[in-house]
């Protein structure tokens, strides 16, 4: 009931999935990060955690895509050169790093110590990996690459109504062709493992007790996609749109689909989920909102291992 507190609350005018995410994970997690907030140091150490690891791949997958982000098609016969154009790959991977870790400018040599080179290496054999899949998905076009998006979304925070501006940056956004109809897909690149868990409902994205299972993924990939599905600029034909978790490592599997899937169906489009993914996101910003509710601390303690506050709540 701390004034401040509750002041900081009601003051909430902008959420992102990565919030949702924490919130489900450890209330209190959320309370320290987003209320209080006490912020992860940043790496001064160049030192290459998977946090950045992550990063510089993006930023690599976003480099090597720019040139084909004016509407034209992306062929078979451009991936295949790229590919095997070990130069281009070379200098767009150490753009990403000097970006990313190293923080100088574009014409400074970098000096790798051996784990940065070791690393350097994991990162390119992942370009390459991605660029062969999506060889085989050629003929395709790129609609967008780290793009900002935001939707509001109006709740009912302590009996009054309140609009919350939800936002976010989606890795690519990509319109492919499929048995001869269009589909855009809202591409989320992870760079961690997969454990091939199953969501079966909408209600499962929202329930704590399964966040382990990365259903916050499907959380943000699927928010995301309903933006894209009514966004007037990207979308202006109204053609379906998938959300997709494309997990480098398991690239090489036979058939390779990134789209989501629930309950093993793979969602074609997000149109049809909709009502149901919007009113679980209502009640978790509402659940958020609710002065009444204090933050809590989780009760699966094994999220706590890795959790940056757990020295201050113990």
């Amino acid at each position: 009931k701390d004034e401040k507190v509750m002041t900081i609350i009601r003051s909430i005018q902008k959420m992102s999935p990565t919030a949702f995410s924490v919130y489900l994970r450890c209330q209190l997690q959320y309370y320290y990060r987003y209320i209080a907030g006490i912020k992860q140091p940043d790496n001064e150490d160049d030192e290459i955690d998977n946090r950045i690891f992550g990063n510089i791949f993006h930023k690599a997958a976003e480099l090597f895509y720019q040139k084909y982000l004016n509407g034209s098609i992306v062929h078979q016969s451009d991936l295949e050169d790229d590919v095997k154009n070990e130069a281009l790959l070379s200098r767009i991977i150490d753009a990403a790093f000097k970006e990313e870790l190293f923080n100088i400018p574009k014409n400074t040599k970098i000096d790798y110590n051996g784990l940065q080179i070791i690393n350097r290496q994991v990162i390119l054999d992942y370009l390459k990996q991605m660029i062969r899949i999506d060889i085989k998905l050629a003929p395709f076009s790129i609609l967008g690459l780290e793009k900002t998006v935001k939707m509001d979304l109006t709740v009912n925070a302590d009996n009054e109504q309140k609009t919350i501006q939800l936002y976010g940056n989606i890795d690519r956004i990509d319109e492919i062709e499929e048995a001869g109809n269009n589909r855009i897909r809202i591409i989320d690149y992870k760079t961690g493992n997969n454990n091939r868990a199953i969501v079966n409902s909408i209600d499962d994205i929202f329930d704590p007790s399964k966040i382990n299972n990365h259903t916050n993924y499907f959380l943000q990939s699927m928010l995301y996609a309903l933006i894209i599905r009514d966004d007037k600029n990207i979308n202006p034909e109204n053609i379906k749109v998938s959300p997709a978790l494309l997990f480098i490592q398991h690239t090489l599997a036979k058939d390779y689909d990134p789209t989501l899937l629930l309950n093993k169906e793979k969602i074609t489009d997000i149109a049809q989920f909709k009502e149901d993914f919007v009113a679980g996101l209502r009640r978790l910003i509402e659940d958020i909102l609710d002065s009444s509710k204090p933050f809590l601390p989780t009760d699966d303690k094994s999220r706590c291992e890795t959790c940056i506050y757990k020295l201050i709540c113990g």
